[in-house]
């Protein structure tokens, strides 16, 4: 018998079976070896079973098998495992090893695909034919048409958005029209249970629909509009109509296969160049929403105000009342217990080198006084920091705790970052101890839960399903450690995923940065806004997320000219920053992303933080300061000034995000005819950044070079969270389809409108006839875009001239001036200097020219009064080294940013303290007669450094009282000193040690070498 030859899939089929046999014989192998019933009940006797776990990992990664192979050994393993403690009455912990693998997404053109395209081209003739061939058309075949229409040309395959439709026509709503392009815009809001941004809690969850109507779709709606016709039945009944006029056959199922296969032919129409996943997008495969109307209309056409300085007035401190919060429940010691633990765990959390200590601590200490549920909320939340097993032994003895229980349990939980367990923690903790504070009387907390749960989840919109999730994974603690049953609330209804689609239109975007400068606050000066002007322009044009911006160094931007900035997590201790995701490390290339005014604004500040701070020092700071600004410090201004101009909005901070993720993905896809529309993107800007990030004609790859910008892994999160313009950016694609019908087929149409003579007549010549006879609204767009380059340079400007070096009027942070002035105290000639600072050097002169005269001056002895050793060097600025030095020197140049120069009780106090400075003391000693002198030299200086550092040390001679009633300044803290003769010693004292800070004689020095003309004082 002669061999048979198989076709080429077939074989591929046979060789995937014979692979499958073969990695089933070899997870038996591994398991008959290793994890018998009775290896694994005597693994569980001796208490060894981590020791088989490890055995059958090492093993596995001896044999090198292939992902899939694992992937089944595990998932047979904890089968495994199942049946052992089944069968065994255990609890054998199940293997929480786990395997991701990077998913292929199927084919979208393939053989099936070419057959459902070839049966959607024969409905398409058979319509058109129909068309042609009817003398009329009933009032159900109209409505049918419609229909048949927005799903085989319009981009509508989904049942739900097409009743949307339906419900549209049957309530006469209105239809837009995006004037500067002219596509007809009509706004569904088709029912979507899982996923959509129409969130009510009283009602099902819905979801934004744009619908761009194609000219034949919107042909049938003009002879809808222009006849009155009632709608009665549902979308089947009048496809249906259809069908049975195109004599095919029909029903439910062929119904829902039909709409299935309607995608299909999309991108095969003349002149449409719509890609694969805005495909997708149309038949919502790919979950993403649209724009409300109120949402849309606020994005392109918003109505701004100028900016109103009353509203920038510091708000007081809410205050709340006890008796509201505790309303009835004051008077429960139990209550008490819990908020008084609640409170003192969220300030455990301020300090988070120290939080695991004193949350142990605390519940050592209270484990007698703690109620019921706060005992395990406190046990489940140190559970989540991964105690040592010292530690858990000692817990559970202390609270009468199965010991090897807790420790699985903790062993199955997964390390979480500090800040994820503050998250979880807070949105569990309130509801928690307020609601199962009722039943702490009864015998079993266990048998409430569910009352308690679904307390808990009552009213809580939008983060249900995230709340829910977090419910369990406490149940989980409580059923292992605490006995409870399984948990007892279903999951059905809860899984909902709601964006916030909003967007910022450039108009909006620029005449915020033009108000800006208007925003009022002491906490802000005109530098710190200059720089979050930047800070907004960034997260508006790259789309990063405000940690990310927060979190860079000065060393992530790379490049001479700033050209691009590397987005990553620092995991040391002293300059910890953490990313969203792993896929969020990433690199972008802002000299492309921004414009080119834009660009040099941002090059400009990196250049001035280069020179003035280390590689390592975060890039984003308030003026004078080094430490990580607060989001709270970027965010407030953002919304009040959005407050003010556009009231009634709803953006926050993250909509810059939004924002550029639907410019970007615009930019990458469309023409510049509608980039200019939407965004304020210039020609050339667009031109550069196609050129720059298109590498590839790829129609996917566009996608996902926006998801890598964005930092998502694949373009699914981007499309569901962040993309609100692809159901337009496809409709404008699809509206490019322009057939060509009879003049008497239209005629018969719509007999309202008026034909041309030619006989072949292409829909867009009725364009303008159909916008006068349905009165479609055309929405107005913006006027011409502001130019914020000038404004943004115009931020900073030094109200006069009489400033000190270092403070917010110079312009000059004083970490430059410092700098400066330690090279120049080194001997650094003023030409260099003001070469490698970009410096003026008039102003270097006469700081060098100070620093010699103090070099010059002697005491009383003939020796140097300001140079720290002459033997060794000349110097005469200290060096500052603790973070408490530090703090006080930018403390100082901020009480210095409200003096000038010319300051005369602060240049008398200079005087007196060149006179009596002593390189051995950090402090001015003064003797008893000169208590007039002190008084002037505190008029001068005691404002510039806080209250509570001023110290005086008295000679036993000198009667303290006496002394305080003549002092103006009331310093806080005295001593006695008997090194000291007849005389007393004005000095900053640390609040640490308690020692004399040397950073006082160094303000000092500072000023001296600042102040160009001291008075004369002959």
């Amino acid at each position: 018998m002669p061999k048979q030859t198989k076709y080429a899939h077939e074989r591929r089929a046979n060789n995937r079976d014979q692979k499958r046999i073969k990695e089933r014989i070899q997870i038996q192998a591994i398991i008959d070896e290793f994890l018998s019933f009775e290896q694994l009940h005597q693994a569980q006797q001796s208490e060894s079973i981590t020791t088989v776990y490890d055995q059958v990992n090492q093993h596995l990664d001896q044999l090198k098998c292939s992902f899939s192979l694992k992937k089944a050994f595990y998932q047979q393993f904890r089968k495994r495992i199942i049946q052992s403690n089944r069968a065994y009455h255990t609890d054998l912990p199940l293997p929480t090893k786990h395997l991701v693998s990077i998913q292929r997404t199927p084919l979208l053109f393939n053989e099936t695909w070419l057959e459902q395209t070839k049966y959607i081209s024969q409905i398409k003739e058979k319509l058109l034919r129909y068309w042609y061939t009817a003398d009329d058309f009933t009032i159900d075949e109209s409505i049918g048409n419609i229909l048949i229409c927005a799903i085989l040309y319009g981009g509508i395959s989904n049942l739900s958005s097409l009743t949307a439709l339906l419900e549209h026509l049957k309530q006469q709503g209105s239809i837009d029209q995006i004037s500067r392009i002219q596509i007809p815009l009509i706004f569904l809001e088709p029912q979507s249970p899982h996923y959509g941004d129409l969130y009510d809690p009283k009602r099902p969850l819905k979801k934004s629909r744009n619908f761009v109507p194609d000219r034949l779709t919107l042909l049938w709606i003009t002879r809808f509009k222009t006849q009155a016709i009632d709608i009665q039945h549902d979308c089947y009944t009048y496809i249906n109509c259809i069908f049975n006029a195109l004599a095919l056959p029909f029903n439910p199922k062929q119904f829902k296969q039909f709409l299935q296969m309607a995608s299909h032919s999309w991108m095969q129409l003349d002149r449409v160049d719509l890609s694969p996943a805005l495909s997708l997008c149309l038949s919502e495969e790919i979950e993403t929403c649209g724009l409300s109307p109120s949402v849309f209309k606020r994005y392109l056409t918003p109505q701004l105000s100028n900016f109103d300085l009353q509203q920038t007035e510091e708000p007081l401190p809410k205050t709340l009342n006890p008796a509201e919060k505790e309303e009835k429940s004051c008077t429960d010691h139990s209550l008490d217990s819990s908020i008084a633990l609640h409170k003192q765990i969220l300030k455990f959390f301020r300090n988070s080198d120290q939080t695991v200590t004193d949350l142990k601590n605390c519940l050592l200490n209270q484990h007698a006084h703690l109620p019921e549920n706060a005992k395990r909320l406190g046990l489940w939340l140190y559970s989540l920091f991964h105690p040592t097993r010292e530690d858990i032994e000692y817990i559970a003895e202390l609270y009468q705790l199965d010991q090897s229980k807790y420790s699985r349990h903790i062993a199955q939980q997964q390390k979480i970052r500090h800040s994820s367990i503050y998250s979880y923690y807070t949105k569990l903790a309130e509801t928690w101890l307020l609601h199962s504070t009722d039943y702490l009387e009864e015998l079993n907390l266990n048998d409430h839960l569910e009352t308690i749960y679904s307390r808990m989840l009552n009213g809580v919109g939008k983060s249900r399903s995230q709340k829910f999730d977090l419910l369990k994974r406490f149940h989980q603690f409580q059923q292992m450690l605490f006995n409870a049953e399984s948990f007892p609330l279903s999951t059905e209804g809860l899984r909902i995923h709601s964006p916030k689609a909003e967007i910022i239109s450039g108009k909006t975007f620029q005449h915020l940065l033009s108000q800006l400068s208007q925003y009022k606050n002491s906490s802000y000066t005109p530098h710190d806004l200059e720089m979050l002007s930047i800070v907004y322009t960034i997260a508006f044009r790259t789309g990063m997320r405000i940690n990310e911006i927060l979190g860079m160094r000065i060393k992530d931007v790379e490049g001479v000219k700033a050209s691009s900035i590397w987005i990553r997590t620092y995991r040391a201790k002293h300059q910890q920053h953490f990313l969203k995701t792993d896929s969020a490390e990433r690199n972008l290339n802002v000299q492309i992303l921004l414009s080119e005014e834009e660009h040099l604004q941002f090059q400009k500040y990196c250049k001035a933080r280069r020179i003035a701070y280390n590689p390592n020092q975060y890039l984003f700071t308030m003026w004078n300061s080094a430490e990580r600004i607060r989001p709270y410090m970027v965010t407030t201004p953002f919304q009040k000034t959005l407050d003010s101009i556009l009231p009634n909005h709803c953006y926050t901070f993250h909509s810059l995000r939004h924002s550029a993720t639907n410019n970007l993905a615009i930019i990458l896809t469309m023409d510049y005819e509608f980039v200019n529309v939407f965004t304020d993107y210039s020609p050339r800007h667009y031109n550069l950044i196609r050129s720059q990030l298109l590498s590839s004609q790829t129609p996917q790859n566009c996608w996902y070079l926006l998801a890598h910008l964005l930092g998502h892994i694949d373009p699914t999160e981007t499309f569901r969270s962040y993309l609100h313009l692809a159901y337009i950016m496809a409709g404008y694609q699809l509206r490019k389809f322009d057939p060509c019908l009879d003049r008497t087929v239209i005629r018969k149409i719509c007999p309202s409108l008026k034909s041309s003579k030619h006989q072949q007549i292409a829909l867009s010549y009725y364009d303008e006839q159909i916008v006068q006879t349905i009165k479609i609204k055309p929405i107005t767009m913006p006027d011409e875009y502001i130019n914020t380059s000038k404004i943004k340079g115009d931020l900073v400007q030094a109200e006069d001239s009489n400033f000190f070096y270092g403070t917010s009027k110079s312009s000059y942070p004083f970490s430059l001036v410092i700098k400066i002035l330690k090279a120049l105290d080194q001997s650094y000639t003023p030409e260099l200097l003001s070469q490698q600072y970009d410096f003026p050097i008039e102003t270097l002169m006469p700081w060098q020219q100070n620093i010699l005269r103090l070099k010059q001056l002697k005491n009383r002895k003939n020796r140097p009064r300001f140079i720290i050793n002459a033997e060794k060097s000349e110097r005469v600025l200290p060096h500052i080294e603790t973070a408490e030095d530090k703090k006080l020197l930018e403390y100082f140049f901020k009480q210095l940013n409200q003096h000038s120069c010319n300051d005369i009780y602060i240049l008398d106090a200079l005087h007196i303290f060149e006179m009596k400075a002593n390189i051995s003391h950090a402090g001015l000693i003064f003797n008893a007669n000169d208590v007039r002198l002190a008084n002037r030299f505190l008029r001068g200086i005691y404002s510039l450094f806080p209250e509570k550092y001023w110290h005086k040390a008295i000679s036993p001679d000198i009667p303290q009282e006496k002394l305080m009633a003549r002092l103006h300044s009331k310093l806080p803290s005295c001593r006695t000193n008997s090194s000291l003769s007849n005389s007393f010693k004005l000095e900053l004292i640390s609040q640490k040690n308690g020692k004399s800070l040397g950073i006082f004689r160094y303000c000092l020095l500072i000023l001296l070498i600042l102040c160009t003309q001291l008075p004369d004082h002959n």
